[in-house]
């Protein structure tokens, strides 16, 4: 049975939402905030939201190289960029890994603003740590058949492309950038592989192989 609630009801629901998600991205902010204190300096940073935070680094990547996540769940590009100091740069990295947007999508953010806000996350980091090596992740399809099209929100592929375009031609304008475009090997058929994912959105074990499969060689470099 489909619940549904008045546009107040709706409201009420959507602001309880919003202070959650506050409240459990401040959370994470400060458990990393307390993690930087002890990382190893000019190693490798994972950051973004959900997709980054569940990737399982230290089971798929070889274990002689060291990688810290700094993903958090249902964050967008500006709340990256907002907060780019605890997520990136406390850790001076000598290679960093950025996969965002997804959720911007899903929050009817214009996609020229996120390709934008990915540039500045870019060009920040760089002016802190000129010697950076910045490698920017194509935003990865969701499965839009039947099964999954509740979980993956308002999210399309149509406009993933497009903002993967945008990423593209940006990313190559930034020298100490390099885009990896995952967003054609993570498809079958239009739409995010089936065996790589259980909601359509997110990716499951499988799908972070055949991730992994690809990333290898840029961490190993």
């Amino acid at each position: 049975m489909v619940v549904k609630f008045t546009p107040e009801e709706q409201q009420k629901l959507n602001l309880m939402f919003e202070e959650w998600m506050e409240s459990d991205h401040q959370r994470k902010l400060d458990n990393y905030q307390e993690l930087n204190k002890s990382v190893i300096h000019n190693e490798i940073v994972f950051t973004g939201d959900s997709i980054t935070e569940g990737y399982p680094f230290g089971e798929l990547f070889p274990p002689e190289i060291i990688v810290y996540n700094r993903g958090i769940s249902a964050i967008t590009s500006t709340k990256l960029l907002a907060h780019i100091k605890t997520q990136v740069l406390d850790l001076k990295p000598r290679k960093l890994f950025v996969l965002i947007g997804t959720n911007d999508i899903e929050r009817d953010i214009p996609l020229t603003v996120t390709a934008k806000t990915i540039e500045n996350i870019c060009q920040e980091t760089i002016h802190n740590i000129p010697n950076i090596k910045i490698y920017v992740l194509s935003v990865y399809p969701v499965n839009e058949t039947k099964t999954h099209i509740e979980s993956i929100g308002k999210r399309r592929n149509k406009d993933i492309k497009d903002l993967n375009k945008m990423i593209n031609k940006i990313v190559a304008q930034i020298k100490g950038c390099q885009y990896i475009d995952l967003y054609e090997y993570l498809l079958k058929d239009g739409n995010l592989n089936e065996r790589y994912t259980y909601d359509g959105l997110h990716l499951n074990i499988e799908g972070y192989r055949a991730v992994t499969n690809i990333l290898t060689k840029y961490v190993s470099e």
